[in-house]
This record gives C-alpha cells, sequence and structure tokens, in this order.
C-alpha cells in the first residue's frame, strides 16, 4: 500500500514486550523488521496474526524481528489470546505517541523496515495474501 513514510526512516520508537522486553530503533540497526500495529478487538487483526506467527518463525533465525503492537489498553486482554510458546512474535501494548508517529489511521497497519530503519514496504487491512508478499520482500532485503 500508500503510505506518506515510504522510503524514508521510520520514526523513532520504543516498544516493550508483554515479557519486559524492549525494543527500541537504535537497537534493531542492522535488523530487517516487521512492526505489526493490532488490537484483540480488530477481528482482521486477529485473523492476521497466525500468518505472522508463521513469518517469524520462518525468518527469526535470520534475524528477523517481528513487533506485534497492540492498541489495547489492557496486557491481560492481549495475554488472554494464548500465544504459542514456539512464537517468535515480540507482542506488547504500544503507546499513542508511537501510532501516531508512524500515522497509523486505521489497523491492522503493517511496515517492513530495511536493515538501515527505513520503511521499505506498508500493507493496511487484513489480506490473504500478506505473509506471501511480506515473505518475497524481506528475502530481498536480507540480500541488500
Amino acid at each position: 500500500g500508500n503510505h506518506p513514510l515510504l522510503g524514508q526512516a521510520a520514526p523513532d520508537f520504543e516498544f516493550t514486550t508483554l515479557a519486559g522486553q524492549s525494543f527500541d530503533n537504535s537497537s534493531l540497526s542492522g535488523h530487517v523488521v516487521v512492526v505489526d500495529f493490532w488490537a484483540t478487538w480488530c477481528e482482521p487483526c486477529v485473523a492476521t496474526m497466525p500468518s505472522l506467527d508463521g513469518l517469524s518463525r520462518a525468518f527469526a533465525p535470520e534475524g528477523v524481528v517481528f513487533l506485534a503492537m497492540s492498541l489495547d489498553e489492557d496486557a491481560r486482554t492481549v495475554e488472554r489470546l494464548g500465544w504459542d510458546a514456539e512464537s517468535k512474535l515480540e507482542v506488547g501494548l504500544v503507546s499513542d505517541e508511537v501510532v501516531e508517529a508512524f500515522g497509523v489511521r486505521g489497523i491492522p497497519a503493517t511496515f517492513l523496515l530495511d536493515r538501515e530503519g527505513r520503511i521499505a514496504e506498508f500493507h493496511s487491512g487484513y489480506d490473504g495474501q500478506l505473509a506471501e508478499q511480506l515473505s518475497m520482500r524481506i528475502l530481498q532485503l536480507l540480500q541488500d
């Protein structure tokens, strides 16, 4: 999809997972990163999770980081989805500031960042082809 930030450096952000692990864009330098904005109350978002989870398992060994940033208010709601221990998705709650910085208007909103931290791709809404499209682009970015 189209987005005003495409090709530009991703905004500065911080993100802490439910497990207490913290990420920020400086720590992610050199990694290909998938940033997915979602919420438990958003059915298309939840429908996207299995394919993101599958991608995370496939690409985490290559150093790709998957951040599933939930707009939910309450961590317990997010935990209730019952995350598989094998999942490589880094799941947590996101601040309004980060949502605004990324110019998210609707969810799910999925951003793909290259090793330099630029926004290489943007997908909005539910798309059955998302996993396929993302994996092709991730493979390209890993070769750069």
